[in-house]
């Protein structure tokens, strides 16, 4: 469970969430596409809406339209988003641990949108055999961090993991190797992108969405320095991350399609 001073800070829109009122929005990536199927199968009903490769955004009309949306493993600065990236532009409605409880740079949460979305809905973890906690501790490289520089920062990484209410993955990860999961990775294509072509998904991973896409909006990304987004106008700026200390990937609105005006 979530600890108290981190719960109390969460906007408490991920508790209804449901089908006729909410759609997904995959990105591109395992982390993202293994927390929609939890989100799915957590709430029956809720679908997969639309498609941002951080590029481009691509929506289903028929499950997108007249629902609210919600970015999943994405840090936009406006709207409903689960993330877990340092985030330098402040959005009320996103739930990232890195957004509710900022830290300094080098003790930030570096866990997975899955981890961090499985511990907000108190899920146990105690029934998962070795080989499923070595896959979800995979995602998105979530054991690293305790490896990283000999293990100088594991106090960090255990922190968090205590704060998640999964204290004994600070042990599981003490008890095996980096290479347990770099071979994982390898094998499982856990690295793999999730892309578009022809409007429809395509990836090495399993993806179950086999329906239709169509373009909406297309973005243009900037890498910027701190010095460099102080003076940015905030309200153009459509998703930002801090990639390295005061260095920040940002993505702007480039253009809509006719779509956009058939959403609203």
């Amino acid at each position: 469970m979530v600890q108290q001073d981190l719960e109390r800070k969460l906007n408490n829109w991920y508790k209804d969430l449901n089908g006729k009122d909410y759609a997904l929005i995959l990105t591109d990536d395992a982390d993202s596409l293994l927390t929609c199927q939890f989100l799915q199968a957590k709430f029956p009903g809720l679908q997969v809406g639309g498609f941002f490769n951080f590029d481009e955004l691509y929506i289903n009309p028929e499950r997108a339209k007249g629902k609210k949306w919600v970015y999943v493993d994405a840090d936009i600065t406006r709207g409903r988003c689960f993330g877990n990236h340092r985030a330098p532009i402040s959005n009320p409605l996103a739930l990232n641990p890195n957004v509710i409880a900022p830290q300094a740079y080098n003790q930030k949460y570096i866990g997975s949108t899955l981890l961090w979305v499985m511990a907000l809905y108190n899920e146990d973890l105690s029934a998962l055999s070795e080989q499923e906690l070595i896959r979800l501790l995979c995602i998105d490289s979530a054991y690293l961090g305790y490896y990283n520089k000999n293990g100088a920062f594991k106090h960090i990484n255990k922190k968090w993991f205590i704060a998640l209410g999964y204290p004994n993955l600070g042990d599981f990860l003490e008890a095996h190797q980096k290479s347990d999961f770099e071979q994982y990775i390898t094998q499982n294509d856990l690295k793999a992108k999730i892309n578009i072509k022809d409007g429809y998904l395509s990836s090495v991973l399993n993806v179950p969405y086999d329906y239709n896409f169509e373009l909406l909006s297309q973005y243009q990304k900037e890498f910027v320095t701190l010095e460099q987004l102080k003076i940015i106008e905030k309200s153009t700026i459509f998703n930002a991350v801090e990639t390295y200390k005061d260095r920040f990937v940002i993505q702007k609105r480039a253009s809509v399609t006719p779509l956009a005006k058939i959403l609203t």
